[in-house]
């Protein structure tokens, strides 16, 4: 049998694999809270344009770059919204962010050069840097969400090799917020060390601490931004997204993307580009929904005495469940702390370790399931950090209307014992 590629058994796999193994030996959650997918439909006026293109007839290849209209939607909302001005020829319509990541590490990395990447934090940038035969280092964010990078320490992360420094803000799985001074400092960093930036924005709609800044808008010949529609607009099957490059990079990407992917499904980008142009009030009942959901997640875990990070921004709560008293100190023990409360509460979230070394004892709890699914399994569990106080019979939803069960905020878990 010939050989496989090199680069392509470096990739190794991602924790969610594992986790989907654990669903065929395991009985399935009754509450999934690890998948980062919205639970909230995709505005009507979206899946209408999809299906009025798909009528139209939409099976033919597209420009690989995207289509017109939706390229030059995208430039206007990037100087209306981000303060990003670019022309059209960078801007290239991708896969999702996923795909728009890869593409530009493929722009811009070569075999055995360095990417920095967060830690804890998105694991596919990592599986992305070594699918290119790059190497991935981690850098620190800081641990208790206070949403600022260590400046001192990415510093000193930088060697001979490195090339680029990833950044996620807001981030995955944390929901912490770089500050504009944090950013300001890091693209100063880039730029004094020659670095590019490949800066992943597919959060920016859900920052909540005040306007999202886009790196691209200090320096907008070394920074390389994607986005997506996939969490803006509750679209995520659709793959779509878009990445922004500086002009020196467009004509490379343009030849890489038709090679990659040809170009993204038309229907999709259809649908993407009514998202853009058409009401954005469902927008802004995603962020009020993530906001109580937030509200009612963080109040519970904070009655019941577990530790978590303080999300500014995306829909994920990080939280410390492997520290006495819930556990024994063990960074890597929150593999095991998940996979019990699955078998025994038939809870499901992300362990931390997943996102990397410093996850490492947290578990990401996402807020894409509805009011009352959310409640009852933070509910589960809090119970199950506190199954030696008997939690169980104290830990229930309390009961009430339907519309108070429904709201995380009105209707959450009884505390549990204070933690010793």
């Amino acid at each position: 049998m010939p050989s496989v590629g090199s680069y392509a058994q470096a990739v190794g796999r991602s924790g969610f694999r594992a986790i989907s193994e654990w669903l065929q030996e395991l009985p399935g959650p009754e509450v999934a809270l690890h998948i980062g997918a919205p639970d909230l439909p995709s505005p009507a006026h979206v899946v209408a344009a999809v299906e009025q293109a798909v009528r139209r007839g939409t099976a033919r290849y597209g420009p690989n770059r995207g289509e017109p209209e939706l390229v030059e939607a995208i430039r206007a909302k990037l100087v209306r919204q981000n303060d990003v001005r670019v022309g059209t020829e960078q801007v290239f319509v991708t896969a999702g962010a996923t795909q728009g990541v890869h593409l530009a590490l493929s722009a811009i990395l070569a075999p055995g050069q360095e990417v920095l990447v967060p830690d804890p934090g998105w694991p596919n940038y990592a599986m992305a840097v070594r699918s290119l035969g790059g190497v991935a280092r981690p850098y620190a964010l800081a641990a208790d969400g206070s949403a600022a990078t260590q400046l001192a320490e990415l510093e000193r992360a930088i060697t001979p090799a490195t090339h680029v420094i990833v950044v996620n803000s807001p981030g995955n799985p944390t929901g912490a917020v770089l500050s504009a001074e944090t950013l300001h400092g890091l693209v100063d960093l880039a730029r004094r060390r020659d670095l590019w930036v490949v800066s992943d924005e597919c959060y920016e709609s859900f920052q909540f601490t005040g306007p999202h800044l886009s790196p691209a808008a200090l320096d907008d010949e070394r920074v390389i931004s994607c986005f997506s529609f996939s969490k803006t607009f509750a679209m995520p099957g659709m793959r779509v997204g878009y990445l922004v490059v500086p002009r020196a990079l467009s004509a490379l990407c343009l030849r890489l993307q038709e090679m990659a992917i040809c170009c993204v499904n038309i229907a999709a980008q259809a649908g993407a580009l009514a998202a853009l142009e058409g009401p954005q009030q469902a927008l802004t009942d995603m962020r009020t929904t993530y906001l109580r959901r937030r509200a009612g997640v963080t109040r519970t875990l904070r009655d019941a005495g577990i530790p978590y990070t303080d999300p500014q921004g995306a829909f994920y709560v990080f939280a410390r469940v492997t520290a006495p008293p819930f556990g024994h100190d063990d960074k890597g023990g929150d593999w095991d702390w998940t996979r019990e409360l699955l078998r025994e509460k038939r809870v499901l979230v992300a362990p931390g370790s997943t996102f990397g070394a410093r996850g490492g004892g947290w578990v990401r709890i996402a807020l894409t399931a509805d009011d009352e699914a959310l409640a009852e399994g933070i509910a589960r569990l809090v119970a199950f950090c506190h199954a030696d106080a008997d939690a169980d019979a104290s830990l229930t939803v309390p009961t009430g209307t339907a519309d108070e069960r429904r709201d995380p905020v009105g209707a959450r878990p009884r505390p549990g014992p204070a933690a010793q």
